[in-house]
């Protein structure tokens, strides 16, 4: 009985095998082989376009770590045409099978890539299949124009043992564009292939696999392109202590496909050995410019241990007391280099200060620290090395209170930016006592939702931080005029106050407000950069005779204002925008949102014709059809916009005609625009039809949830698109 009842479903195994695998064959014969893509994009930087693009197309300068000679052995040929390739060679009876390509191929010296060139890939010597052919790659397509994008098209033209692919089926392309103006490099790498299995596609993972595999691939060639740079002179980094105690190395394992899975990984040694050092000419940039490579010390071996990670920095001093010794000299570690240190970097930098104070005694007081979760041990840790924090992001958790605080400003004296928050709600009577330990020399200071953040706390601030040039308050309830008064002492650049208590009257008033601008521009000061005033809870600032006052008194920060925030500031007239307009030549980016009916269509036209915007975002200022017609007459520079809240003024437009405005030519450099709460799902659906019917070119549509859009078109002779995005499309007949 038990035999007849594993004989049955074995033959039901058997049978959905079976099944299956005539299945996948029928679905071959009828639609053909299944393909295999994949797609990657990187930006490099490090190097220049020709050593990033020698790294693909000329095989001579590959080091023994490029990904490719790291998962086969290379040979360089000069592949026949297909009329020659008819008779292929036919293995002796003694040869093993796929020891050599079956097509006749004439071997030349590794160099450059051509056109009719390819190369022949073999199994490493260390491998399971030593020294059998794996494929053979030719290259179909080279361009490299004095202007314009590199292009290599690699195909291959025989397969061998262990190779997934169908013959001939394989094709890869590669593309690098001109530097941007940043300095990146942007290269692209797309490639297709196809298998006659789709179970055998799903089974082994092919898709996943080969866009894994790209990605690294592109990875590593920046590592290389650096090294390569690095012989060359550009940065000096020792490759004899790459290829030694501590080393950096590509270690690429093939695959079931025979692709490489490359990844980097650092391996200490245990022999002592003799660095040689030497001095390095470094260019002298701007600090804002440096990039890390920029900032290594004069040693070879200095630089090369200072661009590494921090795990791995650690690891490399604890080899021994010459690594050690090196470490001490370090003066920057890019790891922890303000303001653009990594998140995770960020997070483990409290952590990290007693290791980093005692094994890099030189290093500066430039490090960022992110502290979310408050413990004992930091008490120690800012002991230790709090004099290395320049940049402090504190986020107010359990057990945090007004002595944390106070430590944690009396141990970090070099600080230039706080950053205090309490997002989660947890502070009890966070009154601000502690901030009169602030550093003297600190520069910006940010504090949101400190629901209990007295004025007294505000004025001893302001004496404690006098050098003070950039104060954020965002939902400090419990500050009043006389406090926020108090900040008409700094000379600040920066100034931005969001106020969300609900209180009988705003916070602060406008004789407050002009007396604030007013000090903030008398003396050295060069006035502000920014200012942002938004009332998002309680009644809203009026301003007198229709905003002229606070238009002079902001229009004398008119050389040097580039962004200006105004939510929730009524009575703001046309005169007085005018004015601002006029006075204001360098702003860039401005927001209104509800300014009150004294700004008509015409004024806010009027004054955005005069400016030279790069952004502007309006909610419900004037009429749909007149804030509108004020951003297309923004001028030539504008690159994005916003509109807020229009939905009832826009009920009898047509977004389709919208669309067409926008795609007419009078704004050139835009490249995104909002429109949210404006269009009503109705109206979006009518214009996806209309444009359908239309037969607009190159307009894609996605829709991302019931209330949200995006629309794209490319941008004629550029590689970049217009996007503009619906948001908030609610149904007319839920809006009433």
């Amino acid at each position: 009985m038990v035999f007849k009842f594993c004989l049955f479903w074995w033959c039901v195994f058997v049978f959905a095998v079976m099944a299956v695998y005539i299945a996948d064959h029928l679905l071959y014969r009828k639609f053909g082989a299944a393909k295999v893509v994949w797609k990657a994009e990187h930006f490099f930087k490090g190097a220049s376009r020709e050593e990033f693009w020698a790294q693909f197309a000329d095989p001579s300068r590959w080091s023994p770590e490029h990904p490719v000679f790291q998962t086969a052995d290379v040979s360089m040929i000069r592949c026949e045409s297909k009329e020659l390739q008819e008779e292929d060679a036919a293995p002796s009876q003694d040869e093993a099978p796929f020891a050599n390509p079956r097509k006749k191929c004439e071997t030349v010296k590794l160099g450059a890539l051509k056109v009719g060139l390819g190369m022949v890939l073999r199994h490493k010597a260390d491998s399971a299949n030593a020294g059998s052919f794996f494929c053979t790659r030719e290259c179909t397509e080279l361009e490299e124009p004095l202007e314009g994008s590199f292009r290599l098209v690699m195909q291959t033209v025989e397969a061998g043992l262990g190779y997934p692919f169908m013959e001939d089926s394989e094709i890869s392309e590669v593309e690098i564009f001109p530097p941007s103006a940043d300095g990146t490099i942007r290269c692209k790498m797309i490639g297709v292939a196809e298998v006659t299995s789709r179970i055998f596609r799903w089974w082994s993972g092919l898709q996943k696999d080969s866009q894994e595999a790209a990605i690294a691939f592109l990875q590593s060639i920046e590592n290389e392109a650096f090294l390569a740079a690095a012989e060359k002179g550009m940065l000096e980094v020792a490759r004899r202590h790459l290829q030694g105690r501590h080393r950096r190395m590509i270690v690429s394992s093939v695959d079931g496909h025979g692709r490489g899975a490359v990844h980097l990984a650092a391996r200490a040694g245990h022999s002592e050995g003799h660095w040689e050092t030497e001095r390095l000419s470094l260019l002298k940039q701007t600090r804002s410019k440096m990039e890390s490579s920029d900032l290594l010390p004069s040693s070879s071996l200095g630089q090369t241990l200072a661009a590494l990670c921090f795990a791995d920095l650690l690891q490399a001093t604890s080899c021994s007391r010459k690594w050690l010794q090196l470490g001490g000299e370090l003066t920057q570690l890019p790891a922890f280099l303000a303001p653009a240190t990594p998140a995770p970097e960020m997070k483990r930098a409290v952590q990290s200060l007693p290791v980093l104070a005692v094994r890099f005694p030189q290093l500066r007081p430039e490090v960022s620290a992110v502290l979310t979760d408050w413990k004992p041990s930091h008490f120690r840790a800012l002991d230790w090395g709090g004099h290395l924090l320049r940049r402090m992001e504190v986020q107010l958790s359990e057990g945090v209170g007004e002595h944390e605080l106070s430590h944690i400003l009396k141990h970090c004296p070099n600080l230039l930016y706080f950053q205090l928050s309490d997002y989660d709600l947890v502070a009890q009577n966070v009154s601000g006592n502690f901030l009169r330990d602030l550093p003297k020399d600190l520069v910006e200071l940010r504090l949101c939702l400190l629901r209990d953040l007295q004025d007294r706390s505000l004025k001893v601030a302001v004496k404690s931080a006098p050098n003070l040039r950039s104060i954020h308050l965002e939902g400090v309830d419990e500050l009043t005029d006389h406090g926020i008064g108090e900040l008409g002492v700094l000379m600040l650049r920066k100034l931005s106050l969001v106020f969300t208590a609900l209180t009988a009257s705003p916070q602060m008033s406008e004789a407050t407000l002009l007396r604030i601008l007013n000090r903030s521009c008398q003396g050295l000061s060069e006035g502000l950069e920014v200012f942002q005033l938004s009332q998002h809870a309680g009644p809203p600032l009026v301003l007198s005779a229709e905003g002229v006052n606070f238009a002079k008194s902001l229009g004398a920060h008119g050389r040097s204002l580039r962004i200006l925030t105004l939510s929730g500031v009524v009575e703001l007239g046309d005169t007085a925008f005018q004015l601002l307009a006029a006075s204001c030549s360098q702003l860039r980016e401005l927001s209104l949102y509800r300014p009150g009916h004294q700004l008509s269509s015409a004024g806010l036209q009027e004054g955005l014709r005069q400016l030279s915007l790069e952004h502007v975002s309006l909610g419900c200022v004037a009429d749909f059809a007149g804030a509108f017609q004020a951003i297309r007459v923004a001028g030539p520079g504008l690159e994005s916009f916003e509109m807020i809240r229009y939905f009832r003024t826009a009920a009898d437009e047509s977004v389709h005609s919208v669309l067409q405005q926008i795609r007419s030519g009078c704004l050139p450099s835009l490249r995104s625009a909002t429109f949210r709460g404006t269009f009503s799902s109705e109206q979006v659906a009518a214009c996806h039809q209309s444009t359908a019917d239309d037969l607009w070119d190159n307009l894609s549509w996605e829709q991302h949830d019931d209330q949200t859009f995006s629309i794209k078109w490319p941008i004629a002779c550029l590689d970049e698109c217009v996007t503009v995005d619906l948001q908030r499309c609610f149904r007319e007949s839920d809006f009433g």
